[in-house]
């Protein structure tokens, strides 16, 4: 993983920055297992199924100190503009809103950074308004689950 987070230009969006250290990998990582023990989701490692290479993370998280709760994603730039971040969020978001019955899925996105617009207007997420998350302004994305449901009918049985 620190691939992925070690890496300037995968994590030039990313709230925290480049981990400096593999140790610094190992506290992100702990710090995404502590979540899941006490929420139940998290961001979770996305590999490739044929051969187990690690192309990144992707999964649900608290919006800064919650209530609300965030789909969001990181792929090291070998798999970056190939559909993983967008495959991996809607899996993501599909989960939220079957397995978790959550009521509202949000992101915040920088406003330059237009490839993850794209992918969470994809998965269904719409632009709601600027915001001001993790200390910078950010684009707020939300899609609540009623309206999600209705129009992705097949996941009612999720």
């Amino acid at each position: 993983m620190f691939a992925v987070f070690g890496d300037p230009e995968v994590m030039r969006y990313s709230m925290s920055g480049a981990d400096p250290s593999v140790e610094a990998t190992r506290a992100r990582i702990q710090k995404l297992m502590d979540h899941q023990a006490s929420f139940g989701f998290s961001l979770w490692v996305v590999e490739d199924r044929a051969t187990g290479a690690i192309l990144g993370d992707c999964g649900l998280k608290q919006l800064e100190d919650g209530p609300e709760i965030e789909v969001g994603y990181r792929f090291a730039r070998p798999h970056l503009g190939i559909g993983y971040a967008t495959e991996a969020a809607m899996a993501s978001v599909q989960y939220g809103f079957g397995r978790l019955a959550l009521a509202r899925i949000a992101a915040v996105v920088e406003p330059p950074n237009i490839a993850s617009h794209r992918v969470l207007e994809k998965i269904g997420l719409q632009y709601q308004r600027p915001a001001h998350y993790y200390g910078r302004r950010m684009s707020y994305f939300a899609a609540d689950r009623e309206i999600f449901l209705e129009q992705h009918p097949d996941l009612h049985s999720a």
